[in-house]
């Protein structure tokens, strides 16, 4: 799970529905105990890359987070 915890837009996700205090998890990550049993994942936290943008061109463009989407996507096959 690629998060950023730098992103604006991801930061004021809770304030499209005030009703519904969840902050986006592309933000703040998703907890463990969501996973299924026996099952491991690993979060990386983009901003130090992406910085401030929600842009998936960003993300794509960057050769270490390009390699972890790659790795992640081929794991177990």
């Amino acid at each position: 799970m690629i998060i950023n915890s730098r992103d604006d837009a991801l930061r004021f996700f809770p304030l499209l529905d005030p009703r519904v205090d969840i902050p986006a998890l592309g933000y703040v990550g998703m907890p463990s105990r969501w996973a299924a049993e026996n099952t491991t994942f690993r979060m990386t936290d983009a901003a130090a890359i992406v910085g401030r943008q929600h842009s998936l061109t960003r993300y794509l463009e960057s050769a270490t987070l390009s390699s972890v989407i790659a790795t992640a996507a081929v794991a177990g096959l």
